[in-house]
């Protein structure tokens, strides 16, 4: 799908104005309301940035009735070239639904995540693209938009870094339409083992910031906590119930044996008083009277 879409409209513009690849893909293939009278032609892009939420949410329902659809990443990754990975972060809402296109070719599906609801929550979107994107060419090239065209973005997108991949980024806010403002998304984008990722967030000056998209975007790459391991329990070994465990200690001090005490040695008086020396049998004598 994204080669597809770059014979149509630079990536890097669709990504500027906030519009999503697969709602682009959608509203690429009908016709859009025409400019004002006096105002020339208007890319459909921006057709689409000057439709109202609830005929965007139209737009989106048609596309999405059209493709696969799933509650699990496990579920979704089965029918895309690559693991889907999902944020882990709070931040980005309810698991809503998720898109996967019918594309014959599983190297051309793409996949659409929403969460919370279309045009109210995060919307992350993932496919499979062979060559990394150039995004320094991608500022630059919005950079030359912001002097040039007329209907343009508030701001050009930025170099971004999403785990040391690099990547562009743009905070939230207006695309200018022929003098008017038009809520716009934040978004990111980078690029990961070919596999392409973009986020987008809430429109408008007070929509999800690029900070905060970041950290969405960060968290897809957190490691899952381990589940905490019970002690083991030994068969033979009895179970104590804690209600317990105060009577039985206080049963076991009453049959506790006490240690022996130390026993000293007997001291045996001598009924006739103390033995003189000159008392003592000599040995030698009496070694003799046992010797033949």
């Amino acid at each position: 799908m994204r080669a597809r879409l770059r014979f149509i409209i630079p990536i890097s513009l669709v990504a500027v104005l906030g519009v999503s690849v697969a709602l682009y893909y959608a509203i690429a293939q009908r016709d859009l309301p025409e400019a004002p009278q006096g105002v020339g032609p208007l890319s459909q892009a921006a057709k689409y940035v000057m439709l109202s939420d609830a005929e965007r949410r139209q737009l989106f329902e048609q596309w999405a009735r059209k493709q696969l659809f799933f509650t699990s990443a496990e579920e979704a990754s089965k029918h895309l070239p690559f693991e889907l990975k999902l944020p882990k972060s709070p931040k980005v809402g309810k698991l809503s639904a998720i898109y996967v296109t019918r594309d014959e070719n599983p190297e051309e599906r793409e996949v659409c995540v929403v969460f919370d609801e279309p045009y109210k929550g995060i919307i992350l979107e993932a496919d499979y693209l062979f060559e990394k994107p150039d995004f320094k060419a991608d500022v630059m090239q919005a950079e030359e938009y912001q002097r040039t065209l007329r209907n343009k973005p508030d701001r050009a997108c930025v170099l971004i870094e999403v785990n040391g991949l690099e990547g562009t980024g743009n905070e939230p806010g207006y695309n200018i339409i022929h003098g008017k403002k038009y809520p716009r998304p934040g978004y990111v984008e980078w690029w990961d083992d070919g596999v392409d990722y973009r986020i987008y967030g809430t429109p408008g000056k007070n929509g999800t910031s690029l900070a905060t998209l970041l950290e969405i975007a960060e968290s897809m790459y957190e490691e899952e906590a381990p589940l905490p391991v019970a002690e083991p329990v030994y068969q033979d070994e009895p179970r104590v119930n804690p209600r317990e465990t105060s009577e039985d200690a206080a049963d076991e001090s009453i049959h506790e044996e006490e240690a022996p005490r130390p026993v000293a040695e007997a001291v045996y008086e001598n009924p006739a008083g103390p033995i003189s020396p000159r008392d003592t049998p000599d040995e030698s004598v009496n070694q003799s009277a046992y010797t033949e």
